[in-house]
């Protein structure tokens, strides 16, 4: 059976009711089974484009990565290489200087009977199992780092002046490691990857 009939997916993006423009975006391959969102990040140069050469990039990348690879190895390798496009893009050109994005991606192996799951920064993907809803990333920014240490607590996390600080994205620094995981997957699962704003 194609992955093709055995996923079914929406995409969307808004610029909200706060942002003059849209620095969200996403992109899919239901071949590769691989789905990607992008958010640009909000005050930086340049953030729309990011997110934007971000999606499509990963993907492109996959598709020739896909062959060589494990799912979790190529994922991580393309967002790795539209990192460095991204970083080396801002540094010839000022106006885009300190752009960047966060990204998750899923990608559905071939039998769909698992995920993987990269991301870098607070964009997220959760998981709703026969009703049970579970979330299967962790922030990487400064006030999640610090409740996962037991120096803040969730609420004080939620009131900090530092809850936007977000610790790893693509774009930002010429070496990015994406966190990569692998999780089951069941008939009827339905996942969600979103930005966290």
């Amino acid at each position: 059976m194609l992955r093709s009939e055995i996923i079914r997916f929406t995409m969307l993006t808004d610029r909200g009711r706060v942002r003059s423009h849209n620095e969200d975006a996403c992109a899919a391959d239901v071949e590769l089974g691989l789905f990607v969102v992008c958010a640009g990040m909000g005050g930086h140069a340049g953030g729309e484009i990011a997110a934007a050469e971000t999606a499509t990039g990963v993907i492109a990348h996959a598709q020739y990565l896909e062959s060589v690879v494990d799912p979790a190895e190529w994922l991580s390798d393309a967002i790795k290489a539209v990192n460095q496009t991204i970083f080396h893009r801002a540094a010839r050109e000022p106006r885009l200087r300190g752009m960047g994005t966060t990204i998750v991606a899923l990608q559905v192996s071939k039998d769909g009977r698992s995920v993987c799951v990269a991301h870098a920064g607070d964009s997220r993907c959760y998981r709703m199992r026969q009703g049970t809803l579970m979330r299967l990333t962790e922030d990487h920014s400064f006030v999640e780092e610090q409740v996962r240490s037991g120096v803040l607590t969730a609420a004080e996390a939620r009131r900090s002046h530092l809850r936007n600080v977000i610790t790893r994205v693509v774009g930002t620094q010429s070496v990015l490691e994406p966190e990569v995981a692998r999780f089951d997957s069941a008939p009827g699962d339905v996942y969600r990857c979103a930005p966290m704003d």
